[in-house]
């Protein structure tokens, strides 16, 4: 028997917590298992006995069957069962669960092999006996045998599964088959079981989640050895069926010599399933960490002597013997141990400021900007990140005080030379992985490589643009240049204004139709126009018809109409003479004038266009007949009554209407009477505006008809769904007054060519005829037969909701505010090629910052590849000296202790490594400005740990730009917990964990949730592991915390803990089950305890009683039934528990090397 991890000094074995890492705390769950012996359903729970003849077992079945009256009858029934021998395979889809995993190549020793089955009751599903107690023979068993003394045949023919050859000496006798297969059921917070049903409900079908069952073999596997599992049948009648032989019996499927000399004797049986593993070097878990010692790391690990009186390069050194001979540079990690009184200060303690003075003069030299070939001397580290070739007089005048240096990263890292090692151990390691550092880098930069292909092309491109600006756009004046530019007018907005440049010349008062390409032709001083003036000497220069004296002209222009056009014209009067006016009017002389103009004057303002003569009321309509011009005249008199102003003189409409009404009017209109054919009339007086302002704008107003509800005329026109749709594409060209301003026009009946039959009570219909009338006819027709006064409100009602454009007065028109200075500065290719190539990248990759094109230079894209590799790797690759120091000099070979991280020392490093990689970059050819901040992890492969980008860092020291696993709070030095031995190699998933007590009593009571934060984990090879915490080693000392490792909890497992060479078995008396070992439960051969033939656990071999502390009931008597052996067996996982001050002030060996 070997002692419990109870009587150890640093273990405990109640440490349950909530585990942080490696994986998520929620992963971690250890459900309660419930053991079963055996299962049985169905048909099979009836078996009572087994066969009194043949293979297969009867059931005999018997029932009362009644029908409608009082009597019944019994029904009975034997019914015969499958047995093994009918048997051949397994399916597959039955195994869950296979222990070692296939292939595994470090299968722990002190753990037996096992096989899982979906169904709970998959081992007894076959099994011709009947239970004796708690016992039931499965008919199936679990044999591992040695891979070099077995082997898979193929089936012997079709349909048969493999077959096992080996010795009798590999499997285990089948005595006790029936304690190595037991059913399991799980509780526990990742099984959902409602109302807690017995254990009898939940080996059923519906809780089949969380039931199954397995199969152990009792073999004790030695260390470093291959081994073959394989299920095979555990009756004899099933061995022969599945090899193909005739015959068997219901006895077991080999039988095993009670001195063993039958070992090497051979055996072929049916595999219905087989894996192969390895199992590893002696040693499990439990075993491995009690090898562990704590102790507190010596102050040198992790610091290292540096020699400061010769550090070469033309650079003075401190003399032997004065400060700064002799320096102690901190490496990534170090011992919280200060070194002892007599030896050289920490890294604080430095050059003393002369000489770093000196350095910095020898620095500066060898990087000032000369036209000459670079210097070969000292780096500047960070030069390109800084943007600086000098660091300055950082050390006063002269050189008395380092505070200054020291309170800034940048000086810190050039004039401190312990610093500058550390950017040194950055160029390093890049020289030393530069091949695969660059094709990392090329693979991220391949997408840039194309985007600055095409830059280059924009680049010449704005070049070309910029010349062509400079020599043919900018020297023309304000209205040569618009007109130049007038095509890229609606692609444009100048000084930020809401509104394109187009928009902008419409809306003033200048002409943009002298900005047309015509125009510009028609008044370039090259057309023939402006030669044959010049020529003629009637044009000293060509004139300038857009703009004069860096202002635009005014387009804007009075009109009157031509004389006799809105009255008679006077010199007609003249010749006509106020006698001969007055005799033809019937009135006085003196007044005919007056009443001829009076007669042949327009209408007055604002009648609109629907006032035709004679008026609407006047005229006597059929009340289904459809009148296009009337309804027209309608439409137009709503207009009117809706925007009144649109009848003033002077006002510009801006609608589509307006252009196809003027020029419907414009026809001859003719007269038509009910069964007159049309005739021409004699007299239409045209009318032009008094004023025409300005031309070519169009407002659409068919948007908003077309907003009208689908229905709107549904109602009094039959037809669902109908619309009212715009006349056509419509201009306006001249004012609203057109339509108010028309003079008298004369009808007369003309004679019909044959007179037709006509009802006499149909009275004459007379209207204007013209294109504009039969268009809106023929469109009011399309829609039915209508009811003019049905038709009258419904137009009434859209006219109403038609939101009309506000016409505008001319006089409020504003003149173009433009310079060319504007334009220029707009058109600038500086600015439209950066435009242009921005708009083009429609992703923006992740080398590229959002930035790069704001400067409005187009420059290929500086790329800055990103390397997410925790570069301590790299570092430990190139020197482990460098990373920890002095951690190999500990002469135990399985230790615990605690280190400090050092935040300057890790950015310090990861400088030197952008600064050296930048160069690199530069020097392959890659687009690179050497600025970029390459390596941000040191220790945490999955956060950045630099807190920004390196030319952002503020005026701060070393390590203050540095949050360790990302999470820490920057510049802080957390404790970092190192653990060294073969359960490092054995068991890399270990949990780690650090919690505080509540008090200082043994063993520990754990405060809950006071799981410290871990920070990081690395491993180092072959044996280190390297866990940061979130706290500092003061922390540790005053906050009684502890540190645990603790086996990776896994699926349930079963075994026993190696027996140390000369143990004893336990005495007769309760045995505590975490105490077992091979020796207890094993029989006495000579007083000594010994495995059944050498290997092979026994359970009938002794009876004893075993104490399980959780378990109910707590104590059990072995061997009992396979629930008991199971729970016997069952391994929890090991966890051992480190006191925090122990590892930072515990000195293991004194006078040692570590002392």
């Amino acid at each position: 028997m070997i002692e419990s991890l109870t009587t150890a000094k640093n273990y405990v074995t109640d440490a349950r917590i909530n585990l942080v890492a490696p994986f998520k705390p929620e992963d971690v769950v250890l459900e309660d298992y419930n053991f079963v012996s055996f299962v049985r359903n169905g048909l099979s729970a009836a078996i009572a006995a087994p066969p009194e003849t043949g293979l297969r077992t009867q059931v005999h079945v018997a029932f009362d069957v009644s029908g409608t009256g009082a009597d019944s009858i019994k029904v009975e029934k034997n019914l015969v069962l499958y047995g093994p021998g009918d048997i051949v395979g397994l399916d597959p889809g039955q195994i869950i669960r296979r222990e070692p995993s296939p292939g595994a190549a470090d299968a722990e020793e002190t753990f037996m092999a096992q096989i899982e089955f979906d169904r709970p009751d998959i081992p007894w599903l076959f099994s011709p006996l009947a239970p004796a107690g708690d016992k039931l023979e499965p008919w199936l068993a679990l044999v591992v045998c040695e891979r070099g003394l077995s082997q898979i045949l193929p089936p012997s023919a079709p349909g048969l599964p493999r077959a096992l050859s080996t010795q009798l000496g590999e499997l285990q006798s089948l005595d006790d088959n029936a304690y190595f297969a037991h059913a399991q059921v799980i509780d526990g917070p990742k099984v959902a079981i409602p109302a807690n049903p017995a254990i009898a409900d939940r080996l059923s079908d519906e809780h089949a989640l969380a039931n199954l069952s397995r199969l152990i073999c009792p073999r004790k596997l030695d260390p470093n050895k291959g081994y073959r599992a394989v299920l095979v049948p555990a009756f004899d009648c099933g061995a022969k069926v599945g090899l193909g032989v005739p015959g068997g019996t219901l006895g077991p499927a080999w039988t095993r010599a009670a001195d063993g000399s039958d070992a090497e004797s051979a055996i072929i049986l049916p595999a219905y399933d087989s894996w192969d593993f390895d199992t590893a070097p002696q040693g499990d878990f439990k075993s491995l960490a009690e090898r562990l010692v704590p102790i507190g790391a010596p102050w040198q690990v992790g610091r290292r002597i540096i020699d400061g009186t010769q550090p070469g390069g033309g650079i003075s050194g401190a003399a032997p013997g004065t400060a700064g001979a002799e320096l102690i540079l901190s490496c990534a990690l170090r011992s919280p141990t200060p070194p002892p009184a007599g030896t050289p200060g920490d890294s604080d303690a430095g050059w003393p400021a002369p000489l770093r003075d000196a350095l910095r003069l020898r620095v500066e030299a060898a990087n000032a900007d000369t036209p000459l070939l670079p210097r070969v001397g000292p780096r500047l580290y960070a030069r390109f990140h800084k943007g600086r070739n000098t660091v300055g007089p950082v050390f006063g005048a002269p050189p008395v005080d380092t505070a200054a240096a020291d309170t800034n990263w940048f000086s810190q890292i050039n004039t401190d030379p312990l610093q500058r090692i550390v950017a040194g151990l950055g160029t390093r390691v890049v020289q030393q992985d530069q091949e695969l550092l660059m094709q990392s880098a090329w693979a991220q930069v391949s997408e840039v490589n194309k985007l600055n292909h095409q830059i280059q092309q924009h680049q010449f491109a704005k070049v070309l643009n910029e010349s062509n600006m400079r020599r043919r756009i900018a020297v023309r004046d304000l209205g040569a240049m618009t007109q130049v530019t007038r095509p890229l007018h609606d692609r444009i907005r100048v000084s930020a204004q809401p509104e394109s440049l187009w928009k902008q010349v419409e809306d003033s008062r200048t002409a943009g139709s002298l900005l047309s390409v015509t125009a510009q032709r028609m008044t370039s001083a090259s057309s023939p126009a402006m030669r044959k003036g010049m020529a003629q000497r009637q044009l000293a220069t060509a004139p300038d018809f857009v703009a004069t004296a860096g202002r635009f002209r005014d387009g804007r222009m009075a009109y009157a109409n031509p004389d006799g056009i809105t009255a008679v014209a006077d010199k007609g009067l003249e010749v006509l003479g106020s006698d001969l006016v007055g005799r033809v009017l019937g009135v006085a002389p003196d007044a005919a004038f007056a009443t001829l103009h009076d007669k042949v004057s327009v209408l007055s303002a604002g009648t609109g266009i629907a006032r035709l003569s004679g008026g609407v009321a006047a005229w006597q309509l059929q009340p289904d007949r459809a009148v296009g011009g009337l309804y027209a005249g309608y439409f137009a008199k709503r207009i009117d009554a809706k925007a009144p102003d649109l009848a003033d003189a002077g006002s510009v409409l801006r609608a589509e209407l307006a252009g196809a009404a003027l020029a419907g009017l414009a026809q001859v209109a003719v007269p038509e009477f009910a069964g007159v054919t049309k005739a021409p009339i004699e007299n239409l007086a045209a009318v032009i505006p008094e004023a025409i302002v300005r031309r070519d704008i169009a407002a659409p107003v068919q948007p908003s008809i077309r907003s009208l509800a689908p229905n709107a005329l549904a109602a009094n026109t039959g037809i669902a769904g109908a619309r009212i749709t715009s006349p056509g594409s419509l201009r306006m060209d001249t004012d609203s007054s057109v339509f108010s301003r028309r003079g008298p026009v004369v009808i007369r009946p003309v004679p019909a060519p044959a007179p037709r039959p006509r009802p006499a009570e149909v009275d004459p219909v007379s209207r204007f005829e013209m294109p504009l009338s039969r268009d809106l006819t023929r469109k009011v027709s399309d829609l039915a037969m209508l009811k003019t006064s049905a038709l009258a409100k419904s137009f009434d009602a859209a006219i109403n909701a038609i939101a009309l454009p506000p016409a505008r007065d001319t006089t409020s028109i504003q003149p173009l505010a433009l310079t060319t200075a504007q334009i220029v500065e707009t058109l600038a290719p500086a600015r439209t090629m950066t435009a242009y190539v921005k708009g083009r990248i429609r992703a923006w990759p992740s080398l590229i910052r959002p930035d790069w094109f704001d400067d409005m230079k187009i420059a290929p894209v500086m790329a800055a590849p990103n390397f997410p590799r925790a570069m301590y790797e790299a570092l430990d690759g190139y020197d482990r000296d460098w990373l920890v120091p002095g951690l190999g000099s500990i002469s135990q070979p399985d230790f615990v202790t605690l280190l400090e991280a050092n935040p300057a020392f890790c950015e310090a490093f990861l400088t030197g490594l952008s600064d050296e990689m930048g160069r690199e970059l530069l020097w392959r050819n890659y687009p690179t400005d050497q600025r970029g901040t390459y390596f941000k992890r040191f220790w945490d492969a999955e956060q950045d740990e630099l807190t920004g980008p390196i030319h952002r860092f503020s005026a701060q020291p070393l390590g203050a730009h540095m949050a360790i696993g990302g999470t820490a709070s920057p510049g802080f030095r957390p404790v970092v917990l190192v653990v060294r031995g073969a359960i490092v190699r054995r068991y890399p998933e270990a949990v780690i964990a650090a919690v505080r007590a509540s008090a200082e009593a043994f063993p520990p009571a754990f405060v809950e949730g006071s799981d410290a934060e871990i920070l990081f984990h690395a491993h180092l090879k072959p044996d280190y592991l390297l866990v940061g915490f979130k706290l500092s080693a003061e922390q540790v000392r005053s906050g009684n915390w502890w540190f645990l490792l603790a086996e990776h909890p896994t699926a349930p497992r079963f075994g026993m803990a190696d027996a140390p060479r000369g143990n004893q078995r336990a005495p007769d008396a309760v045995i505590a089950q975490d105490n077992l070992d091979w020796n207890d439960l094993t029989g006495l051969v000579s007083n000594l305890p010994v495995l059944d033939r050498g290997r092979f656990l026994a359970p009938s071999a002794r009876a004893v009683k075993i104490r399980d502390v959780g378990s109910v009931p707590e104590i059990q008597q072995w061997p009992g039934s396979s629930a008991v052996v199971a729970r016997t067996l069952l391994r929890d996982p090991v966890r051992a528990a480190f006191d925090g001050n122990d590892l930072l002030d515990s000195i293991a060996v004194p006078g040692g090397p570590n002392a």
